[in-house]
């Protein structure tokens, strides 16, 4: 089975602001015992792993209702390059125009910070 990238957007970099932007979009890295300490172990502005404190991120879940795009093609359309990186949603992505994709952008920010006035953080 090949893993899925996932990513995350940051909407709180209090205390990491060297770190983490808000409203920025990180690459997740599955790690037990992060998820254990409540982290969620994120490639951060220096390129490198490292733990952050999971409520300062949205995590995006392809086909879930806590992806903010309507439904896109899912992991299980077997259209993987090399590394797992599910082409049809890069292909979907190419189709759009760079307002779209800047709009899309702007959707995914709103509806973290969204999230995140409704869970109380």
């Amino acid at each position: 089975m090949r893993s899925r990238l996932r990513l995350a957007v940051c909407i709180q970099n209090k205390g990491y602001e060297a770190s983490l932007e808000a409203g920025k979009f990180y690459r997740v890295v599955a790690d037990q015992r992060a998820k254990e300490l409540g982290h969620l172990r994120i490639v951060d502005e220096g390129g490198e792993p490292s733990d952050y404190p999971a409520d300062r991120f949205f995590l995006l879940q392809d086909n879930s209702g806590s992806f903010p795009f309507p439904r896109l093609p899912s992991a299980e359309s077997d259209q993987h390059d090399a590394n797992g990186v599910d082409l049809s949603l890069i292909r979907a992505n190419m189709r759009l125009t760079p307002m779209e994709r800047a709009r899309q952008g702007d959707r995914a920010r709103r509806a973290a910070l969204r999230a995140q006035a409704l869970g109380g953080h």
